[in-house]
């Protein structure tokens, strides 16, 4: 965008992925993610980093006490991201935080099979399996 206002040529504006979500929640709450979630997760593959919704995930909404409003994010995020690590163990962070223990091991399971080596994630693991 700067390049082409540099330029004096005309553009569309462009909102990053994270923008287009937070907006989305903000303004419809997180049912609108939950019930269009396939829908936009193909639109946020059209948007400036898509790789940003964990960040949403993890700095904006678990920061922030919302798991619910995460889980809804990192659902899209996988979606894009189907190997994410990173989105896998933020989602078994939240699924936590929610009092879902099954589905916080499944998800840290996905995060450990694409970053073995992930201490954070094999130390949560442990955690929640002693609770279960």
């Amino acid at each position: 965008d700067l390049v082409d206002i540099l330029n004096e040529e005309s553009y569309t504006p462009r909102f990053t992925a994270e923008y287009r979500i937070l907006k989305l929640l903000k303004d419809e709450g997180v049912e609108a993610l939950v019930q269009r979630k396939a829908a936009l997760a193909e639109e946020v593959k059209t948007l400036g980093d898509p790789e940003s919704l964990w960040h949403l995930a993890q700095y904006d909404l678990l920061f922030n006490n919302k798991p619910q409003e995460a889980i809804a994010v990192l659902d899209i995020h996988l979606i894009v991201n189907p190997e994410s690590a990173r989105g896998y163990f933020l989602m078994a962070q939240a699924y936590q935080d929610v009092g879902e223990a099954d589905k916080a091991v499944e998800a840290c399971t996905l995060s450990l099979r694409f970053e073995p080596n992930n201490e954070d994630a094999k130390a949560l693991l442990e955690t929640l399996q002693k609770g279960i």
